[in-house]
């Protein structure tokens, strides 16, 4: 199924359709997210396989409301906790490292 917007146009005695497609979009760039990108095989240590997804970075949630500054970010399997400054960056212990 398709959505196209006609436009008349009248030149001398004859009228003149002109059809522009605006269903489905032709460029999806500025429309579309993938939230379900697929997962990427990470090999390890020990032949075991785990998957990794492709997360937006930092910055970009900063920008969405996703997060905030001043949000407490845990680092997974390490414990240790930061405070998420607006540029991105992390205070831990009173120095301000990147993510």
């Amino acid at each position: 199924m398709s959505c196209f917007k006609l436009t008349p146009y009248k030149f001398n005695e004859n009228i003149y359709l002109y059809p522009e497609k605006i269903l489905p979009a032709t460029n999806y760039d500025d429309y579309y997210v993938n939230l379900m990108e697929k997962s990427l095989p990470i090999s390890m240590k020990k032949n075991k396989s785990v998957t990794r997804r492709s997360l937006p970075k930092i910055d970009a949630m900063l920008d969405w409301g996703v997060v905030n500054e001043g949000d407490i970010i845990v680092a997974k399997d390490r414990g240790n906790e930061g405070v998420l400054q607006a540029n991105g960056n992390v205070l831990v212990n009173d120095e301000e490292v990147s993510m």
